[in-house]
């Protein structure tokens, strides 16, 4: 009989057992069809990367996962073994979508360390221990007695509790228990009068260690009065099992999963390397797409689907839009119909990819989901007075996201590369991000969040009267150009009066928009008052 050997001091593998089953289990390897449906980390902020390289690190985000599986059962009660579901699957999420079953159960039959241990605890195995005088290795018999925190084995000498000190070498098991597997495996039990038969089921569950982000590029006009745009899907799995051929879709929208504590990172990371499928408290709390209207429907809907999903390379060389003789092995290349679809599903967008495309164990890749869209705005100036801190100014491009401009299209939160074309050819100038932009918003991409010495701000106070201070603030444009600049008046406890020139309000600020010639000022009087309590 051969006999399994395990390392004390290297733990390499992870899980516990329950007992068998009274008869065999039918066992189902793979599932016919996968439709996967990701949904982002609502603690991951728009500008922020996937923390895809941190080897130690899982994905905050998750997977709405749908398996279709064909089975040929026996009649009466049968235990159903799901193999290779995700590796991170929530268990308690899990839901078959027919009436064959009485109850499911996740088995956590891995085989692993703690597997084994627990199939065997009780039970005799064999030790390897070396002799720290002569360094000669022995084999004893030893009884294992429990493994929460650290192995205990009865022996000749008595109780022992293994520990890495070089001494121990190996435990040694006289068999794999029949039910142990070394895939993530699901289990559900059919009703005593199942019928059995060949059926398709349809198994849908969570799971951890998903995530995607929208990553966008944009090309800005020679005159700066308008941008071309595009938009990828950027998506990513930890997870250790293969969907091959799979309906992919992502979810854009603020869905949170409550009762979840991030706050105990580590102890979380070491729980999920060393158990993956540790109960989870998956309540969910929906909130509306920006300003979308509220409908019913289901989550998502899985669909036929045609085009090819491009893998997503290291780094790439932008191309100007319709520039000749840009050809890059590393440019990310697809077809104007090869992107993925936009719908409303619910309260949420919902973006599919349009073709059946494999999503392999710890990969990351990139679909497109905007093509190249010209959107007219504008570039300007802005500052926000504050009376604690200074004025900084930044350098924008603003656009109103409606069809009349170029736009009119939900916008998923994202990082923004902006890039122009000067005379050395397209030039990056500028990173910035959005966050989720619903149809009809002011979008604001900051080229240049530090051109204060381009654009200078001088505020003094000319007069006061106890309760308010009459201030002078003074705007000087250094480029030999003409620009617009805009300034936001909107401090808490602070009421504005008094100004000098014309402003608007937007957004329960005043603002002031001037055009300001080369190397010329521009200047505005206004007055401030504390406000009462109840007035902030």
């Amino acid at each position: 009989m051969t006999a399994l050997r395990l390392l004390c001091c290297c733990w390499l593998l992870s899980l516990p057992i329950a007992a068998g089953a009274d008869s065999p289990p039918f066992v189902s390897k793979a599932a016919d069809s996968t439709t996967v449906s990701i949904y982002r980390d609502p603690t991951r902020k728009a500008k922020d990367p996937i923390p895809f390289e941190d080897d130690g690190d899982a994905l905050r985000g998750y997977a709405m996962i749908t398996e279709t599986r064909t089975v040929n059962l026996p009649p009466g009660e049968v235990v159903i073994r799901f193999e290779n579901v995700a590796s991170g699957i929530v268990p308690q999420s899990a839901i078959l979508l027919d009436n064959k079953t009485g109850e499911k159960n996740f088995d956590r039959r891995l085989l692993s360390q703690r597997g084994l241990l627990d199939s065997f605890t009780g039970q005799k195995v064999r030790i390897r221990v070396t002799d720290p005088s002569s360094g000669k290795i022995q084999e004893e018999d030893a009884t294992i007695i429990s493994q929460p925190d650290r192995l205990i084995l009865k022996t000749a000498r008595g109780y022992e509790a293994i520990k890495c000190d070089g001494r121990f070498s190996a435990v040694l098991f006289p068999n794999m228990p029949v039910d142990l597997t070394a895939k993530p495996t699901l289990s559900m039990k059919t009703r005593p009068d199942s019928k059995g038969g060949k059926m398709t089921l349809t198994l849908a569950y969570l799971a951890d260690n998903f995530d995607w982000k929208a990553d966008y590029v944009a090309a800005l006009s020679s005159d700066a009065r308008s941008i071309k745009l595009f938009g990828w899907m950027t998506i990513a799995s930890k997870d250790r099992t293969a969907f091959p051929q799979t309906e992919l879709s992502a979810v854009a929208g603020e869905v949170f999963r409550t009762g979840y504590d991030w706050e105990d990172e580590e102890a979380e990371d070491e729980e999920r390397q060393s158990d993956p499928y540790s109960e989870k408290n998956i309540a969910l709390r929906s909130e509306c797409w920006p300003d979308a209207p509220r409908s019913g429907g289901p989550l998502f809907t899985p669909g036929p689907i045609p085009p090819i999903l491009i893998t997503f390379p290291e780094s790439f060389r932008y191309c100007d839009f319709g520039e000749k003789g840009c050809v890059d092995d590393r440019v990310i290349l697809v077809t104007g119909s090869r992107i993925a679809e936009q719908s409303d599903v619910g309260d949420v967008k919902l973006y599919s990819v349009p073709f059946p495309t494999d999503v392999q164990p710890q990969s990351m890749k990139q679909v497109r989901f905007i093509r190249e869209t010209p959107i007219s705005g504008e570039t300007l100036y802005t500052l926000e007075h504050s009376l604690y801190n200074d004025m900084e100014t930044r350098l924008v491009f603003r656009f109103t996201n409606r069809v009349k401009n170029g736009g009119g299209m939900p916008l998923p939160a994202g990082s923004v590369r902006i890039f122009q074309h000067l005379r050395d050819g397209n030039n990056l100038i500028g990173t910035s991000h959005v966050d989720d932009k619903a149809i009809g918003e002011d979008v604001e991409l900051i080229i240049n969040d530090t051109a204060s010495h381009i654009v200078k701000s001088d505020i003094d106070v000319v007069s006061s009267d106890g309760d308010w201070e009459e201030n002078l603030l003074k705007l000087e444009n250094t480029n030999p150009h003409a620009i617009w600049a805009e300034v936001r008046f909107k401090s808490r406890g602070i009421v504005y009066s008094r100004f000098s020139k014309p402003v608007k309000k937007h957004r329960g600020a005043s603002v002031w928009r001037v055009e300001i010639q080369p190397h010329a000022k521009a200047e505005i009087r206004f007055r401030t008052t504390d406000a009462d309590e109840r007035d902030y």
